[in-house]
């Protein structure tokens, strides 16, 4: 199966930049000219551990994941300021397939839920491509932002996606929780 390959290709790959970042930031930017596209993945379930996260990964394999719990009322750590913060590097052949997969998905401009499925409302994934920032250097730019958000999904590209995420996630909260 090719995406046992990748799973194991991304998983085997991550090159772990620092146990605890003091701050998630990897918004598109410039190289030069040029915008530096990012793709995120966003994942909510009420009773999951974690309960949300955001995976975020740019086209040089730049990455970076935040996850929290949701608190009483809904709160997520990330409000209270105990979010787990984490930034590290993917191998290029797996930034690479994040982006043909996002190219295969028409760079997520448009709806991709599951016909005639009732979604399950305690579970959300969104990804996101954006390219290019929308202020740079105080001038407004065009840069481009497409999203979808969707409980599940009959387009390959966004399950091979969403499983190739969903993987990450589960690899780096299995490091972080070995941590003493």
């Amino acid at each position: 199966m090719r995406s046992l390959g990748l799973v194991s290709v991304l998983l085997a790959g991550v090159l772990l930049a620092g146990a605890y970042a003091q701050q998630l930031n990897l918004e598109p930017g410039f190289n030069g000219d040029q915008p530096i596209p990012v793709v995120t993945f966003e994942w909510a379930s009420k009773g999951a551990t974690p309960s949300h996260y955001v995976i975020a990964v740019d086209s040089y394999g730049r990455a970076a994941y935040r996850s929290d719990e949701m608190g009483p009322n809904g709160i997520k750590e990330a409000e209270t300021g105990t979010p787990y913060l984490f930034n590290f590097t993917v191998p290029s052949a797996t930034a690479a397939r994040i982006f043909a997969l996002t190219r295969d998905a028409a760079y997520f401009n448009g709806n991709f839920e599951c016909a005639g499925e009732v979604p399950d409302e305690g579970t959300i994934k969104t990804l996101q491509y954006s390219e290019g920032p929308p202020d740079w250097f105080g001038h407004w730019t065009t840069g481009v932002r497409n999203a979808t958000t969707f409980d599940c999904s009959d387009n390959f590209a966004i399950r091979q996606l969403t499983a190739l995420f969903q993987e990450l996630s589960s690899k780096l909260e299995l490091d972080r929780r070995a941590e003493p």
